[in-house]
């Protein structure tokens, strides 16, 4: 299902949503407005995604004993590593 929107845009933006449809890049205005939609909503949920785990991180942040083992599992990765 798709729901149809009118909305009103400057005519610079409208200019330039033009250019990428003679370029080639897109095969007309409607593909570019749907592409730079989808793109500014994953990059919004992205980013709300790493406002959370932020978040999470200040909550609960790692105890010192934590780090100290992370930190010593690692060393013992790389130090079984055949470089």
């Amino acid at each position: 299902m798709t729901t149809q929107l009118a909305v009103r845009i400057e005519d610079e933006i409208a200019e330039g949503i033009d250019a990428l449809v003679r370029t080639g890049r897109f095969d007309n205005r409607t593909e570019v407005i749907r592409f730079a939609l989808a793109d500014l909503l994953d990059r919004e949920r992205r980013a709300e995604i790493g406002r959370r785990i932020a978040a999470g991180y200040t909550e609960s942040p790692q105890s010192d004993a934590e780090v100290a083992g992370h930190l010593a599992a690692a060393r013992a990765m790389i130090a079984q590593e055949p470089w």
